[in-house]
């Protein structure tokens, strides 16, 4: 099913799809060779909710997994309290040196953001708090320069 959802996603224009980390490694293995057979796409696996991270992270590069999203999830940290701490950037890092292009999501917003100067982060993914703004143009843009800022 991996190839299959894959093929739905990009054919109906996408670029990137996720896939939930707990997914078999086949189906993730599927997903990421449809990925891998047409031009600038790619299949991201989803961290949320995996203990064993960096247990996995080989398993997942033997496949051919190349980038991963890590995310702090809303219920985490408007109902658990949980920030962005050291432990999170350290593993940041970890993916990183492990080869992964990892995009963060969650909870991010402009102070959030100076947390993450010299981590090796390829994508955030900004939500709400772009789009709960009266002026959710200028926020991306405020949001894109403080991004360039970072090391």
């Amino acid at each position: 099913m991996g190839a299959l959802e894959a093929k739905i996603a990009f054919d109906a224009g996408a670029n990137w799809m996720t896939l939930i980390g707990c997914a078999p490694l086949i189906t993730v293995k599927e997903a990421v060779g449809e990925a891998a057979s047409r031009e600038n796409c790619a299949a991201l696996v989803e961290l949320t909710g995996i203990r064993d991270i960096m247990e996995r992270v080989a398993e997942w590069r033997g496949v051919g997994v190349q980038r991963v999203v890590y995310h702090r999830g809303w219920d985490e940290g408007n109902v658990g309290g949980r920030l962005w701490g050291d432990a999170d950037l350290q593993l940041i890092r970890d993916l990183s040196e492990a080869g992964m292009k990892v995009s963060v999501a969650g909870g991010l917003n402009l102070e959030v953001l100076e947390r993450f100067n010299g981590v090796p982060v390829s994508v955030f993914v900004i939500g709400r708090a772009i789009r709960e703004t009266p002026d959710p143009a200028a926020t991306a843009r405020l949001y894109r320069e403080a991004i360039a800022k970072l090391s």
